[in-house]
């Protein structure tokens, strides 16, 4: 009974505390990480008339704060919404407004916000997440962390909870309120300490927009999507009412990038957009939010935009594997970081290798940095050591895949083009006559499968790259896949899984094994299997046999050379 009085008492305290969870407040929420990096011209205070729509009155109160303003494409500015707000402190007057107008304000950074519909669906995609790591004292036992986040999820109804009994830890991803509303509610029984707080834009974790961390009473903000680009440095001012086509390639224009279009993308006249001295990668993410679309890298200097859905996602968002080894981890602590990694971050590429202490994760940029905390946390006395990361291309996208193999291949193309160096192409023709175009002026020639139906006139404009990095760019903008079929010529297919079944070789190899290696050799078949979804592959004497594409093939003899001797790393 008496061991019982303590997490009765928990409770009690919990419930008081947590219940009800706080509705959504500008004014307040600015007190927590990570939108008190919000940076205000003044505070007001300011009186507006409200009679010509929620968005002018949205966008006044901005241009008074100073800050930039971005809507949600589901936002509808209704022109019956009048009142008057006087002499009001200027975040009161955004609760106010959005109060009356059925929307909240969410903030994307130091400078910007973003309007939304106050519904679910839009607080899951907008509404910022802290990832928190709370430490308990030592001693505290597995069943007493347990009982933890059975409160936590009782009183908070919170969904993104894990527990490490190795490193005596709870972790948590939620909203910022209901992390301090957990934090005071742990205290009251225990002494706990708080880890470095991390926080992302939305309950989906996308490749695209910024983490968020605080360390020292400072917040840092990354961007490991964009890390490989190089556009041009500066900032960038607009205001245009134009298509966002035409607002994507005067942004790319301006970071001396090239962009394609993905063949789902539409584009409409109209489109309002105005930002005032801000980077041009972080222009390019406010207008994929307004526009309902994603941006992602190609190389380091291409980029390109898709409709914004998970399937598109697949197809295009940038993946890799990297390696954690975790010296003289024991089983149950790489079971609970595996657990911690599959619960927190709705991760679904993960492996365990256990004679290498080894954990490998394939997922994409945010999710790995986050992957790469989260492990750091609880192995904060164990160390952690990395290896570099393994390009992937993207989930389901072969020419990304093809093309992220290439770089870890030294056999060189068999194609053979007659012009040498970059080159610049500019045409606003159909598939069919841009991959011959393209083919002439690189002194190839192309032959067409019987399956490829030409389609729509469409732009098609890049500058100063190799012709296969424009063959790349073609077939991604046009639903294609091309291949090699001798020196000179090319081979040019729709895109599509019964052409690819086809279309795609399949090679037999087999990988060599270490003496440790040998010992975890089904293990090794099974994170192959995870990570790359292959089928054809397993575990011999001495050796990992594996047929599959040459893509897959090349990234797989990479991920088992990468657990070779992790030591010497």
């Amino acid at each position: 009974m008496k061991a019982l009085l303590p997490i009765l008492v928990l409770f009690v305290y919990g419930s008081a505390i947590a219940q009800p969870v706080p509705k959504f407040n500008l004014k307040e929420a600015i007190a927590d990480f990570p939108r008190s990096q919000l940076e205000l011209r003044t505070q007001g205070p300011v009186s507006i008339e409200v009679n010509q729509g929620a968005r002018a009155a949205y966008e006044t109160l901005a241009e008074t704060a100073g800050l930039n303003i971005v809507f949600d494409a589901d936002f509808r500015d209704d022109s019956t919404v009048r009142f008057r707000i006087d002499n009001a402190n200027l975040l009161d007057a955004f609760d106010a407004l959005s109060a009356r107008t059925g929307s909240f304000v969410e903030v994307l950074n130091a400078r910007t916000i973003i309007v939304a519909p106050d519904n679910q669906t839009k607080r899951r995609d907008y509404e910022l997440m802290v990832l928190k790591t709370f430490y308990l004292p030592d001693g505290t036992t597995a069943q007493r962390l347990t009982e933890m986040v059975t409160m936590l999820r009782t009183t908070l109804q919170a969904r993104y909870l894990a527990i490490s009994s190795t490193a005596n830890a709870i972790i948590m991803r939620d909203t910022p309120s209901k992390i301090a509303l957990a934090e005071k509610t742990m205290a009251l029984s225990a002494r706990i300490a708080g880890g470095v707080a991390v926080a992302t834009n939305g309950e989906m974790i996308s490749a695209g927009r910024p983490i968020f961390t605080l360390e020292a009473g400072a917040i840092h903000a990354s961007s490991p999507a964009k890390s490989g680009l190089k556009p041009a440095p500066g900032s960038v001012s607009l205001n245009v009412k134009e298509s966002p086509r035409m607002t994507f390639e005067t942004l790319a224009r301006t970071a001396g990038l090239n962009i394609i279009f993905d063949s789902d993308f539409r584009s409409q006249d109209g489109n309002s957009f105005k930002v005032e001295n801000i980077d041009v990668l972080d222009a390019l993410d406010l207008l994929a939010l307004q526009t309902r679309t994603f941006w992602a890298p190609l190389d380091g200097r291409t980029i390109m935009v898709a409709p914004d859905n998970q399937v598109k996602r697949r197809e295009l968002e940038n993946v890799a594997v990297k390696t954690f080894y975790l010296p003289n981890a024991s089983q149950r602590e790489l079971t609970e970081i595996i657990t911690a990694l599959r619960t927190l971050l709705n991760s679904r590429y993960l492996a365990l290798v256990g004679v290498s202490s080894a954990i490998l994760v394939r997922d994409n940029p945010n999710r790995m940095a986050l992957a790469e905390r989260i492990i750091a946390d609880l192995r904060k006395s164990g160390g952690v050591v990395t290896a570099t990361e393994i390009p992937t291309g993207s989930e389901s996208g072969f020419i990304l895949n093809n093309r992220a193999a290439r770089t870890l291949t030294a056999s060189p193309a068999r194609l053979q083009p007659r012009v040498a160096g970059t080159l610049s192409f500019d045409t606003n023709d159909s598939p069919r006559a841009t991959y011959e175009a393209v083919a002439a002026m690189a002194g190839l020639r192309v032959v067409f499968d019987d399956r490829f139906k030409d389609g729509a006139a469409a732009p098609f404009k890049v500058q100063s790259i190799d012709i296969v990095d424009m063959l790349d760019f073609l077939s991604l903008q046009t639903r294609t896949i091309w291949r090699v079929m001798d020196r000179d010529t090319i081979f040019v297919a729709p895109d599509n899984p019964t052409v690819r079944a086809g279309f795609l070789s399949q090679t037999t190899k087999a990988i060599n094994l270490n003496k440790a290696q040998q010992q975890s050799g089904i293990e090794i078949v099974t994170a192959l299997r995870t990570l790359l979804n292959v089928k054809q592959v397993s575990a011999l004497e001495n050796s990992i046999v594996i047929q599959d594409t040459a893509e897959n093939v090349a990234i797989a003899e990479r991920i088992v050379s990468d657990l070779d001797s992790p030591r010497a790393r």
